[in-house]
């Protein structure tokens, strides 16, 4: 892009050209462009790139190293390049790094199916996230962002089946990144009349990126409508 001066001069040059001439000024201007770089030990790809009302971006493509600022005050940075990407939150007025989720509207789960895994809760409501733990994208998922010991609780609820005895089970599995299952986080099994909600804390010494979901399972003998929620703090 040439760059000139807005002032353009309307002398011809002089004879001594070894002196600035008025054809010097009025010329396009040759500027170097320095890409910008780090100091030297910190010369990772790094840029920002706007800001959210709250949380990390819900949609665009980002690359690793992109950072925004929500207008709460928190920082988020961009650890896995995509659509939106994994963020992370590195500021938040001292609050710990935590996410709460909850299904607001009932889940349909069939009575006695065992799947591998039962049946596991799809979150459709975010209550908290300072660290980018869960998406809509991924709704049956609580990702825990980096190292550390995390406390995780849950509750889940169905509508009840009146004059029926029935199981009632619900509990939290841990995976890896890559979704291989690492164990069980806690659970709790109760056998009652009529409806039954149950709650469930545990912790977990998790590495980044490996995850939790909430399963449940029920025998009353018909399709039950379940609400629940699941809750992560670092606490270590």
């Amino acid at each position: 892009m040439p760059i000139k001066h807005p002032f353009v001069s309307p002398k011809a040059d002089g004879g001594d050209e070894t002196l600035l001439q008025p054809s010097s000024w009025n010329a396009d201007h040759v500027v170097d462009v320095v890409a910008p770089t780090g100091l030297t030990g910190a010369t990772a790809a790094s840029r920002y790139v706007g800001g959210t009302a709250s949380g990390a971006p819900a949609s665009g493509t980002f690359a690793i190293g992109d950072f925004v600022i929500d207008r709460t005050g928190k920082i988020y940075i961009c650890t896995t390049a995509g659509s939106p990407g994994t963020w992370n939150t590195v500021s938040g007025g001292g609050s710990a790094v935590s996410c709460r989720v909850r299904r607001a509207a009932s889940q349909s789960v069939g009575s006695g199916i065992y799947t591998p895994d039962w049946e596991y809760i799809s979150f459709d409501t975010e209550d908290i996230d300072n660290g980018g733990m869960w998406t809509i994208g991924s709704p049956l998922a609580v990702t825990f962002p980096v190292d550390g010991l995390y406390l995780v609780s849950a509750v889940a609820g169905h509508d009840g089946a009146s004059g029926s005895q029935s199981d009632t089970i619900i509990g939290i599995n841990a995976y890896s990144s890559g979704g291989v299952k690492q164990g069980l986080v806690s659970t709790i099994r109760v056998s009652t009349v009529y409806d039954q909600t149950l709650s469930i804390t545990g912790s977990w010494l998790a590495s980044s990126g490996q995850y939790v979901k909430l399963f449940v399972y029920q025998t009353t003998g018909s399709t039950r409508s379940y609400t629940a929620s699941l809750a992560a703090v670092k606490i270590g």
